[in-house]
Order: C-alpha cells, then sequence, then structure tokens
C-alpha cells in the first residue's frame, strides 16, 4: 500500500493531493463537454422550463437515463419514415406489454404527458390532421447531443479521468 503517486521527477504526490486532482480533472472534463461542444446547452434550450401559448412545459435534464432512452427510442430510425403516434412511442418505451388496464392507463398518460413536452420545447412536431408526430430536425440535433454526451463523451472523460488517476 502505498502513500502516494510518485512523478517522473520523483516527487510524491500524497493520495488525498492526487484524489482532488481526479475530481477536478473530471468536473472540467465534463463542464467542457456540456458547455463548449454540446448544443443541449447552447442554443437549443431543452434545458431550461419555458412557457409556450400560455403552458408552461418543464425542462428536460438531457443526460439522465429515461431521457436518454426516451431520445434513443425517438432517434431509432423506423420513426422518420412513417412519423410515429402515442401507442408506437409506448412500444419502444415498454418493450413488455401492460399487465393490467390500469397500467395501460398510466402509460398511455404517461406517454401523452411526454409528448406534449417534446412538442412545447419544439423537438416533435405534430402532423396535421392526424395522431402522427415527427422528430423536427431541431429535435434531432438537441436529442443526437444528449445522446452522444451521455454515452460517448462522459464515458470518455471519466476513463481519461480515471487513467490520470493512476
Amino acid at each position: 500500500m502505498g502513500l502516494g503517486k510518485v512523478t517522473e521527477d520523483a516527487t510524491v504526490i500524497p493520495r488525498a493531493t492526487l484524489g482532488q486532482m481526479t475530481v477536478q480533472f473530471a468536473v472540467e472534463s465534463v463542464s467542457s463537454l456540456l458547455w463548449n461542444r454540446c448544443p443541449v446547452c447552447r442554443g437549443i434550450h431543452i434545458c431550461r422550463s419555458q412557457s409556450k401559448a400560455g403552458r408552461h412545459v418543464a425542462a428536460f435534464n438531457p443526460v439522465t437515463p429515461e431521457n436518454v432512452s426516451l431520445f434513443q427510442a425517438l432517434l431509432a430510425g423506423e420513426f422518420h419514415l412513417n412519423s410515429f403516434r402515442n401507442r408506437d412511442l409506448q412500444g419502444k418505451l415498454y418493450p413488455a406489454p401492460p399487465t393490467n388496464p390500469i397500467d395501460a392507463k398510466r402509460r398511455t398518460h404517461r406517454t401523452s404527458r411526454l409528448i406534449a413536452k417534446l412538442r412545447g420545447h419544439g423537438l416533435i412536431a405534430k402532423v396535421t390532421n392526424s395522431r402522427l408526430y415527427r422528430v423536427t430536425h431541431t429535435g434531432v440535433k438537441a436529442m443526437w447531443a444528449a445522446v452522444r454526451c451521455r454515452c460517448i463523451d462522459f464515458p470518455t472523460a471519466f476513463n481519461m479521468s480515471e487513467s490520470f488517476a493512476q
């Protein structure tokens, strides 16, 4: 069990200082990802609550697993040709069928609220005279950036910080 890390110039960095440096490096890496390269937080304001046409729309936390799975379901590809409806999105979000009518109703209502939230932020748009929705160009940009930040950029930065600590 060592006391710390020996650097190239033979100085010993104490473990406490090394831990602080690792945390600081990880925070700087993630903040640079979120504020410098990720258009989710720059220009497309899905991270903030909004009011449109007198209706309040809650903010998204674009890197939570629930929201990323929603974004991945919408970006899957089969919705780009024929658009999607509530039932189609439910099929992507819930792989198993509902166990009882109450659960089916709960899923339908939750999906309707998610669709309203996505529409409020301009990520999807309603197809006129139908019950279909399509993903907008802004939605593709914002949702892809969130998925990339969660699934690609953050794990890379985290792995870099772990390799720096060793």
